[in-house]
């Protein structure tokens, strides 16, 4: 656990999403004193300015739908790519000495391929991983520029108890209805990480400087094997209505484990916790 002599102030940009609610928590919980920004707030679609004491900002702010960039891709440049320059901007007036960012495995040219050194280059499957991989390059030439530090974290497919749609959730809320249908093909392959992980990767990201680092688990796995786990989990058997659209998504987590995390949660453990809060929350 960090302790704090001084307490210092963290900014968090999309504060009130999935991942930001439990990374400022997480950071309160910790001593820190937490600035939540949010579209209600701090609209970085927009010019902004940032008060003068903050001295770390977890960039959190997107709209983290790939499939969304294709339908609308205006959109998600204006708030994924111009957002992060209007955030960039701002930092230069201020006294930020650290900015940690949250990227995607879909800046990988090959996301079968995802070591850091592998190329990451537009794969041409979303326009959201070449969004997310100029704001990398943004933060990088602004890093030269206004002198302070960054982590820029690759996050594999975040899933947990608040999770926004994925075939994970696709997988649960079949299972509660009694009728499974994904939006893929059943034989695609994911890095699931679960949620308590991610943030507990964002906060040893804290002590990291200039690096540029995956954030997955130690598993890639066929969906089939998702629906076999909690088939078994729940006795329970249900035909699964997919699509002929196969995803193939492999993590590679060797550096930072040498950096000093490793995901604390398995997979089945993972998807135990989040089922019970889905049935829990599910709408009567």
């Amino acid at each position: 656990m960090i302790k704090n002599k001084n307490k210092k102030i963290i900014a968090v940009t999309g504060s009130d999403g999935f991942l930001g609610e439990k990374i400022c928590s997480k950071l309160e919980k910790l001593g820190y004193e937490v600035l939540r920004y949010d579209l209600n707030n701090f609209d970085i679609r927009n010019k902004i300015e940032l008060p003068k004491n903050i001295e770390i900002i977890y960039h959190l702010a997107a709209i983290n739908k790939p499939y969304f960039s294709k339908e609308a891709p205006l959109e998600t440049f204006k708030t994924n790519v111009l957002g992060t320059l209007n955030l960039l901007e701002a930092v230069k007036n201020s006294s930020v000495k650290k900015i940690i960012f949250t990227s995607s495995v879909f800046v990988y040219k090959n996301m079968q391929k995802t070591k850091e050194s592998d190329i990451a280059e537009y794969n041409g499957i979303y326009p959201y991983g070449l969004e997310k991989l100029v704001c990398e390059e943004y933060i990088k030439i602004y890093s030269d520029l206004c002198g302070f530090d960054y982590a820029i974290l690759r996050i594999t497919g975040v899933y947990g108890p608040g999770m926004y749609k994925n075939p994970i959730y696709d997988f649960i809320q079949g299972f509660l209805k009694g009728k499974i249908n994904i939006y893929v093909n059943k034989n695609s392959i994911y890095n699931f990480i679960y949620i308590d992980d991610v943030v507990s990767g964002l906060v040893k990201a804290l002590k990291w400087k200039n690096q540029i680092i995956n954030l997955c688990s130690d598993k890639n796995v066929k969906l089939t094997e998702i629906y076999n786990l909690l088939s078994k989990i729940l006795k329970n058997k249900l035909e699964i209505s997919d699509t002929k659209n196969i995803i193939k998504i492999k993590g590679n987590n060797k550096k930072i484990k040498k950096m000093g995390w490793k995901p604390a949660y398995s997979l089945e453990r993972g998807l135990i916790k989040t089922y019970k809060f889905l049935k829990d929350n599910e709408k009567k």
